[in-house]
């Protein structure tokens, strides 16, 4: 109970400035996007199974989900008419602190800023100077300062869908 409670707590809301959260049931569709790296194989699997939670998660709540694992590395014209069936995407980004040092991970992190802001929910598993470092522009930012797992992937989207509040704070300076 202290675990979760722990995690709950530490969920932090950066940005909303476009009114992606609380996700809202007439937007259906939603595409979940795991960016992280294949080389760390050691939790890899860990990973993959907590993407595919909030699948199950989301798709409980009312919302067809789908699944892709570091989906957006690729081109933009691609990307733009593959997504434009989703009215949500989900960033969930779990990559180590030399993110650069991953191809498969390099394009994924960069790519992203491709995509519509007016769609993207950024969920942050990752270093929070990420923040600033790589996604100053996000629109929509959660940091979420825990390691993608069942208990924080279950706390992370009762954050999203309205169902607790969202009271962490950053424990470094932002430009949120």
């Amino acid at each position: 109970d202290v675990f979760e409670e722990t995690i709950r707590k530490g969920i932090t809301l950066v940005r909303n400035h476009v009114g992606n959260l609380p996700m809202v049931k007439e937007k259906k569709r939603v595409l979940v996007n795991l960016i992280a790296p294949d080389a760390a194989r050691s939790n890899r699997d860990e990973k993959i199974e907590g993407a595919k939670y909030l699948i199950e998660i989301l798709q409980e709540n009312g919302f067809e989900a789908e699944f892709k694992w570091n989906y957006s590395c690729f081109w933009e014209p691609f990307m733009k008419e593959e997504t434009k069936e989703y009215d949500y995407i989900i960033i969930m980004l779990d990559a180590p602190y030399t993110i650069g040092s991953y191809r498969d991970c390099f394009n994924a992190v960069w790519t992203v800023h491709l995509l519509p802001e007016t769609k993207k929910i950024f969920l942050n598993f990752s270093s929070p100077f990420f923040i600033d470092d790589y996604y100053p522009q996000e629109q929509t930012f959660v940091q979420v300062n825990s390691r993608i797992d069942k208990t924080s992937v279950k706390a992370v989207a009762d954050a999203i869908l309205g169902k607790m509040e969202i009271t962490g704070k950053l424990q470094v300076k932002g430009n949120g």
